[in-house]
């Protein structure tokens, strides 16, 4: 057998034998670790891979998205929910110790309690004799026209007399039952047991809380 080219005219032998004494004759050879696979990867498999990785960055970025969501969704409605209790007692302090009760609709004195009837104002004069008016205004709970609370739905007041009564005439009214709707459920408080009233003019006996 003869080599074809380079060394044309050398045996095979004697040009692999010159072929290994070039080997061991270069220095920068002889600590060259054999290389097995330098292949890399192609621009078709970077893609595939950024594309999976794009596809489940998305997915967690739309469970993260969603968890935020439903909790700004639902401090939200507990906000709310604080601020019309809030309100609420607010308005009922007032009444309590209201010298006063100086007028009410005639919506406060009809029912059926709690679904029917009921008015959606009342005014009184509070403990300094200043007077006060609560009253609905589209969606907003007002006090002498400044705002107390938004998002009202619905503002109901019922009037009762000394005898547990239904009733329109201020003069009459012992006690209330006040109830304020929104989105999020319904603030309200139960009128007590009727009982005669224990300061001179129009006092107000305990509200009952009622759970929302």
């Amino acid at each position: 057998m003869r080599l074809v080219s380079g060394d044309r005219d050398l045996p095979a032998v004697v040009s692999s034998r010159r072929l290994e004494l070039q080997h061991h004759g270069d220095p920068r050879m002889v600590d060259r670790p054999a290389v097995v696979n330098e292949r890399g990867f192609t621009l078709a498999e970077l893609l595939v891979a950024s594309a999976v990785l794009g596809i489940i960055m998305l997915g967690v970025f739309t469970v993260q998205r969603q968890g935020i969501s439903a909790y700004l969704v639902g401090t939200g409605r507990v906000e709310v929910q604080q601020n019309a209790r809030a309100a609420l007692e607010t308005m009922l302090n007032e009444v309590r110790l209201a010298q006063a009760i100086t007028a009410v609709p005639a919506g406060c004195g009809t029912g059926p309690v709690p679904t029917g009837g009921g008015a959606t104002s009342i005014s009184i004069n509070d403990q300094n004799g200043v007077a006060q008016q609560y009253q609905l205004v589209g969606s907003n709970l007002q006090r002498n026209g400044v705002v107390l609370v938004g998002g009202v739905q619905t503002l109901r007041i019922w009037c009762y007399d000394i005898t547990d009564t239904l009733t329109s005439t201020a003069a009459s009214v012992r006690t209330v039952y006040v109830r304020i709707a929104n989105p999020n459920g319904v603030v309200g408080y139960h009128r007590p047991p009727p009982q005669p009233a224990r300061r001179h003019g129009n006092a107000r006996a305990p509200a009952q809380p009622l759970t929302s």
